[in-house]
């Protein structure tokens, strides 16, 4: 149902100034109109004064940009929506009794007509049940908060509130309270689980680069987490592939974490799968915990960087700056000075030799063909690029380049506004990079210049940073990243991102220098030209997670094949399985494979091309000896207190339905107000005001022609 609420019509100036002249635009109407030579009817005297007026009152009404606003209350019939975690770590104690309380839970909510309840259950996936039978099996084996903000944007114009019935455990996907703050109703959470603190030691996180450079030292840092064991003695050992690479006595401090570092230098390139383990001290809860798995990726050679820009600027400076920092880059500038001179080209072959390229600003209208000539081909080639986009740039130009970029160019314009970072941090971790995820961090970033020209990412593009105008997200994305074939891409649509150098030199002094560095290391991940490439979502698994294998195909000019047949091997300690993959377009086949077991597995796909056998596609992956689910159960009151108090809810146990009940009724209420939008439309800016006046001065005109006026 809608409901018109408000009409208001407001101008840029003063109304009584606006009424005042327009007033005195009337009298002269009448004034000039007063008398006519030939004299004429007093009708079509009439008739020409209220054109005229009108005439004159329109165009003042045009310099006064007049905003037309329309405010409409609809009703419609919103919803509670309670949401169960249905995964692993619920059952993991007094399984039965738990079970029954949240059946209990649903049953005396779903009898509250005014609540219109809503019941779902969510792991790493969601379900929709039946509010008067709900099926719950509490074997999902992740727990992913994030995958209800999709569904409360989808649903936030229907929902009253929300129950989130949980432990508070997420262990797949980022900490989604940064985006439950923004929700326009209040998240009720009920902690359901074990409460109890168990004596425990833990691996509890690793913190490492996921690219290094062969022969170079990095630091891999572990916390480790104990209850119970204030000074006693464990040893961690770093592995790579199993092998020992060094190890550490720790004695466990009385504070319950200690933080330790290992230097890992790899001696070739490749994915290496590493390792930290703990000996086990008797008497711990669990030993499943005392070792957590991952893998990085070693590159192989030093990255020759060919920076060009179509003009000095501060954001060439600070880029330059944080590529020299890293003693595996070397850099070689083309910055235009003018049309006719490069800065710093020393060496005329460095663009040609070199395997990543640099574009700031690039081309502008002062870049001469030669050049784009030679950047173009270079791309052509394949070779990865990072580009930032702003007013300084030869959109004309840039159009040239469109087929390769990660985005496309519509509505050129050269005007340009501050806009804020928004990180999209699942897409960032799972497309880009791990390190500089934070969203404090990115928060806390001062605005950039956007170009109001509007930048839209293609279909296969993955857009990881948006832009916002205060909490208004724009169609215009900030940083997008491309990998298709073997290109990769990376774009940011700003200028005077230097200041991100400066403004978090205090409290994160290498956010920037590692930004970039990050960057380099992602496009160099390009390699060489694979016509078949096989990869998998993630590389640890827990038993009965599903395995999400994807694999690329093109031909010799990388152009996708759709029509071939690909066959899947996946093997583990002697045992094979064998899958076909999906053609899913565009050169792209999945398949979704279930291990039973733990260890390590390697998965092989082939295939044929015009009957030629290509060179098979490989990947590996890892399942781990237990369920993240059940490494550690303890439920996380305190979260669910911070997601909670971040909507304007609150908090309950399981045991206080009734007062869930009566604060879920009371938020029904109040939201049955209806939802308040309101259209604004700028009168002056549309084509028919304009249409409207010249219409009106030419019917003067033929009025006053027909009766001899003229």
């Amino acid at each position: 149902m809608l409901g018109l609420e408000n009409i208001r019509l407001s101008l840029s100036g003063n109304l009584w100034v606006y009424l005042l002249l327009a007033v005195l635009l009337v009298a002269f109407s009448v004034f000039i109109y007063r008398y006519t030579l030939p004299r004429v009817s007093q009708g079509l005297k009439l008739t020409l004064t209220i054109i005229r007026a009108l005439i004159f009152v329109l165009i003042l009404l045009l310099i006064f940009e007049p905003l037309l606003s329309i405010s409409n209350r609809t009703f419609e019939k919103r919803s509670t929506f309670l949401l169960v975690d249905n995964s692993e770590s619920i059952s993991a104690k007094d399984s039965i009794k738990r079970s029954e309380a949240i059946q209990n839970l649903i049953s005396e909510l779903n009898s509250e007509e005014a609540l219109n309840l809503k019941v779902f259950s969510f792991g790493k996936n969601i379900d929709s049940l039946s509010s008067e039978n709900p099926k719950l099996s509490f074997d999902e084996p992740l727990t992913n908060y994030s995958s209800l903000i999709d569904l409360f944007k989808r649903n936030e114009a229907t929902i009253n509130s929300a129950a989130l019935v949980s432990d508070g455990i997420i262990t797949e996907g980022a900490d989604p309270t940064y985006q439950f703050e923004k929700m326009q109703f209040p998240l009720f959470t009920v902690g359901i689980g074990d409460s109890t603190t168990k004596n425990d030691v833990e691996i509890f996180d690793i913190k490492h680069n996921q690219f290094i450079y062969a022969g170079s030292q990095t630091k891999i840092q572990t916390v480790i987490r104990q209850n119970g064991f204030d000074g006693k003695q464990t040893r961690a050992s770093l592995f790579e592939e199993g092998k020992l690479i060094d190890s550490k006595d720790i004695l466990l401090s009385n504070s319950g974490i200690n933080q330790i570092e290992f230097l890992y230098s790899p001696k070739d390139g490749g994915e290496k799968k590493l390792s930290v383990s703990l000996t086990p001290i008797t008497g711990e809860f669990s030993q499943l915990n005392n070792s957590k798995t991952f893998f990085i990726t070693v590159l192989d050679t030093k990255v020759k960087i060919a920076l060009v820009s179509g003009s000095p600027s501060a954001d060439v400076s600070a880029i330059a700056k944080a590529l020299e920092s890293d003693k595996n880059i070397q850099v070689n500038k083309f910055i235009q000075i003018s049309r006719d001179k490069l800065w710093d080209n020393k060496k005329s072959n460095s663009l040609d030799s070199s395997s990543v390229l640099f574009l700031i600003d690039f081309p502008s209208t002062n870049t001469p063909q030669q050049l784009m000539n030679q950047v173009l081909a270079k791309i052509e080639k394949g070779t990865p690029f990072f580009i930032s986009v702003s007013l300084a740039n030869d959109f004309g130009k840039l159009k040239l380049f469109e087929k390769h970029l990660p985005f496309f160019i519509r509505n050129i314009s050269q005007e340009a506004f501050q806009v804020q970072p928004e990180i999209q941090k699942n897409e960032f971790v799972s497309s880009f990079s791990q390190i500089g995820n934070s969203i404090a961090v990115w928060n806390n970033l001062p605005p950039v210049y956007q170009s109001s020209a509007e930048i839209l990412p293609k279909p296969e593009s993955k857009v990881i940073v948006k832009s916002k105008v205060r909490d208004a997200i724009l169609n215009s994305p900030l940083i997008i990243v491309r990998s298709i074939g073997y290109q990769r891409s990376f774009s940011i649509n700003a200028s005077n991102y230097w200041r991100w150098s400066l403004q978090t030199s205090e409290n994160n002094p290498d956010f920037f220098r590692n930004f970039v560095n990050e960057i380099v290391k992602w496009l160099s991940l390009s390699g060489n030209k694979k016509q078949f490439i096989l990869s998998t979502n993630k590389k640890i698994y827990s038993p009965g997670e599903h395995v999400d294998l994807t694999a690329e195909l093109y031909d010799n000019a990388f152009n996708p094949i759709d029509t071939a047949q690909i066959a899947l091997s996946i093997s583990q300690a002697g045992n094979k399985n064998e899958l076909i993959m999906t053609p899913q377009g565009n050169g792209i086949y999945t398949a979704s494979y279930t291990p039973d077991s733990q260890g390590d597995f390697v998965s092989t796909a082939n295939t044929k091309v015009n009957s030629f056998s290509m060179a098979p596609a490989t990947t590996r992956f890892s399942v781990i000896a237990s369920s993240l689910e059940l490494l550690d159960t303890k439920m996380r009151v305190d979260y669910l207190k911070l997601l909670a108090n971040s909507t304007n809810g609150k908090y309950f146990s399981i045991e206080e339905q009734s007062n869930l009940l009566k604060n879920l009724i009371d938020a029904a209420k109040k939201r049955d107000e209806g939802i308040l939008t309101k259209s604004e439309f700028e009168l002056w800016n549309y084509s028919w005001m304009l249409g409207a006046v010249i219409f009106l001065f030419g019917f003067e005109w033929f009025l006053r022609k027909r009766f001899g006026m003229i």
